[in-house]
């Protein structure tokens, strides 16, 4: 119909936590002896999701009516459900594990869209007061000195705050349109940079090993990988569909290069625990969860147990670097309102110390 088209076309993927929702929801009516088509006609008509949800179920159940099996069907409606979705359906489908292997990837995306929420909230303090600072240095530079220049002009010298601040002021009077249009300029020649696989591969392979927050950014891809590896593994998919896709998952296209060579090697008869071991960008544990893992068969065990050591790790080190955030950004943001403030307020109290003293 019209409205299954118009979604089709869109290709947009579900959100995250969307369709963790769905995927625990499918879930549970499927261990309630409920069929797939008969859940996702439920889930469609359920009022309480979002429109998105209830059409991606709509449009599911037409596929499957079709005579398609569920991973086909999503596949059909790609780019609406991600690719580590359709592997876990692929592998679950032949095992009759279907629910479980929802419910798993379920988890996985509820806690990924957790994370972006953490970090989010993290965020919010310092953005709100760079955000003021900037009101006020806009103001202060474009109305309020600009008012006092007549005033400071007569004075014979100025502190060299305000002498900057006047500086900016009259470039952004007079060259203010320029500065804009270089500004917008700027940021479209480096918005089709960035777009640039070879740029985008430097730039995460760069973050990868950046002072401080690199170790934070290999802690999550480790995290993601092992996760996202035995959930896959788990439902039946292949090792090496799982390593591919889990690679992906990171979101780090230098991982997911080197994954395609470890994938290479193993094809070519290589040991695939020592292949992904060396990848650049993992934490060292991995490379031990994977051997150990392999060779007592208890790979699933291993790796999602590393998966929960690097996100307490991960939780412990953002969280402290949080604590250490706002407060340096309190310090350093007040310390510029205090060079506003004394840039306004020093050529006052010369300009009045000055009157007084001719009396």
């Amino acid at each position: 119909n019209a409205m299954s088209g118009r979604l089709f076309r869109r290709r947009h993927p579900l959100p995250m936590g969307q369709l963790g929702d769905l995927c625990n929801q499918l879930a549970g009516f499927l261990y309630s002896g409920v069929t797939v088509v008969q859940a996702l006609d439920l889930l469609a008509s359920t009022t309480g999701m979002p429109k998105a949800s209830r059409q991606a179920c709509r449009l599911l159940a037409q596929e499957l009516r079709g005579g398609l099996l569920l991973p086909e069907a999503m596949q059909r409606l790609n780019p609406l459900f991600p690719s580590t979705l359709i592997a876990a359906m692929r592998g679950a489908d032949g095992h009759g594990k279907l629910a479980a292997a929802l419910l798993r990837m379920g988890k996985q995306y509820t806690w990924r869209q957790q994370q972006k929420q953490q970090m989010l909230a993290g965020m919010a303090y310092p953005a709100l007061l760079s955000g003021m600072v900037l009101c006020v240095a806009w103001l202060a530079v474009s109305w309020l000195l600009p008012q006092m220049e007549p005033l400071l002009t007569q004075m014979e010298t100025l502190p060299p705050a305000t002498r900057i601040l006047l500086a900016g002021g009259r470039l952004l009077q007079n060259q203010g349109g320029a500065i804009l249009a270089g500004a917008v300029v700027l940021g479209v020649l480096l918005h089709f940079l960035f777009r640039r696989p070879s740029v985008q591969l430097v730039c995460d392979r760069a973050v990868l090993h950046l002072p401080l927050l690199g170790r934070a950014q290999r802690q999550v891809a480790t995290a993601r990988f092992a996760r996202t590896l035995a959930d896959l593994y788990a439902c039946g998919a292949s090792i090496l569909e799982a390593v591919a896709l889990a690679a992906d998952a990171t979101g780090n296209r230098w991982i997911r290069k080197q994954a395609e060579t470890a994938i290479r090697q193993v094809e070519e008869g290589g040991d695939w625990p020592q292949a992904i071991g060396r990848i650049d960008g993992f934490m060292p544990q991995l490379a031990l969860c994977l051997q150990i893992g392999s060779q007592s068969g208890a790979l699933r065990e291993q790796l999602e147990m590393t998966a929960e050591v690097m996100d307490r790790q991960n939780a412990l080190a953002s969280k402290q670097m949080l604590n250490l955030l706002e407060p340096v950004s309190t310090v350093v943001l007040g310390a510029l309102i205090l060079l506003l403030m004394a840039a306004v307020l020093l050529p006052m109290y010369q300009y009045y110390d000055s009157l007084w003293s001719l009396y």
